[in-house]
């Protein structure tokens, strides 16, 4: 049946529309400064109440536009869900930041980059924004259910904030359930089978095969590594985990096949990778961000390990069409294609 939408009325600066699908309905809202903002309401298909073992109530693709301002709290996801949601939410470009509310009034906040996602349920207090003049794009889905809240449940006994690939089966079916939803092919058991699908996936690669490394020690030196990606070194490491120097670069070589210090510096050059491609920051906040004394520092060290200056591998990015523009800024030393003079960097471990 060929798909038909409508415009059903306005709603703030964006136009509602609706797409009918063997007599149930789905509400598609765009909005934003570009436009490009699209929420999709299944609310519909599930008023009869059978969402075993799963459903989604909504998903959305977002862009926030440096120096828009964007904030939600538990309180505006209750009223938009009516009451009960578990929400993966996922950072696709730029920067954001959430912050968790424990029940002794304790909170801990994290940077959600390119690729990392998190995780939030009714029943918790929390709090994501956008950073000032940081642009933020994000895909979220919101699920219900029982076998929603077992797999919520299970990521809850793990880091709030994961990391999952761009190829990754999560992410690929969200594409492909945003493309179903909005050309009308959607219908109310075709959501269940999906939200079903979405949840295993997601609790086999971040529950059952964590960041699909081999062994949780691994992991959790990741995971640590990631939230303290400025400060990480193989010292910090090792206090992480309560041992000596000597003792966690012996044991890490033994399990992991790898010294720390090769670790570290390929997490670090992979998150400046995703950073000069997914956000428009200058290089002297990149290197700040990633434990660089410097711009011209980042500019020697990438260099030496990419063969070609971050200028030149973000303008190749943008080039290919999968980029963010780079701020204005004066060039670092370093940038123009030349190594910068200086004192190379420490390897340790």
């Amino acid at each position: 049946m060929d798909e038909k939408y409508d415009i059903w009325h306005q709603n703030r600066n964006g136009a509602i529309l609706s797409a009918s699908t063997g007599g149930s309905m789905q509400k598609i809202y765009f909005d934003g400064y570009d436009g490009q903002n699209i929420w999709i309401d299944f609310r519909d298909f599930n008023k009869e109440g059978d969402v075993f073992p799963a459903t989604i109530s909504t998903a959305g693709d977002r862009r926030i536009q440096s120096g828009e301002h964007y904030q939600l709290n538990q309180n505006n996801l209750h009223h938009l869900s009516d009451g009960t949601f578990h929400i993966l939410q996922y950072t696709q470009r730029g920067m954001g930041r959430i912050r968790y509310r424990e029940e002794d009034g304790s909170e801990k906040e994290y940077n959600l980059g390119p690729e990392q996602c998190f995780f939030i349920s009714h029943d918790q207090q929390f709090e994501f924004f956008s950073p000032e003049n940081c642009f933020y794009s994000y895909i979220y889905i919101s699920f219900r259910g029982e076998l929603a809240d077992h797999v919520f449940a299970r990521l809850r006994e793990q880091q709030p904030v994961r990391r999952l690939p761009r190829d990754s089966e999560t992410v690929e079916q969200f594409h492909q359930l945003f493309n179903s939803a909005l050309h009308g092919r959607v219908d109310r058991c075709a959501l269940r089978r999906i939200a079903a699908d979405i949840l295993l996936d997601l609790e086999t690669e971040l529950c059952d095969c964590p960041s699909r490394m081999d062994n949780d020690f691994l992991r959790q030196a990741a995971d640590w590594a990631h939230e303290n990606m400025a400060a990480a070194s193989v010292s910090s490491l090792a206090a992480h985990f309560h041992v000596s120097d000597k003792y966690f670069q012996a044991v890490f070589k033994k399990k992991c096949g790898m010294t720390p210090g090769k670790f570290l510096a390929d997490l670090r050059m992979n998150f400046v990778k995703r950073l000069l491609e997914c956000t428009g920051m200058k290089l002297s906040g990149i290197a700040e961000a990633t434990g660089f004394a410097d711009a011209s520092h980042l500019c020697r060290v990438f260099h030496r390990a990419v063969g070609i200056t971050p200028d030149a591998f973000r303008h190749h990015c943008f080039a290919d069409g999968h980029g963010i523009a780079p701020e204005s800024s004066p060039s670092a030393p370093g940038t123009d294609g030349k190594t910068a003079s200086g004192p190379e960097s420490r390897t340790d471990g």
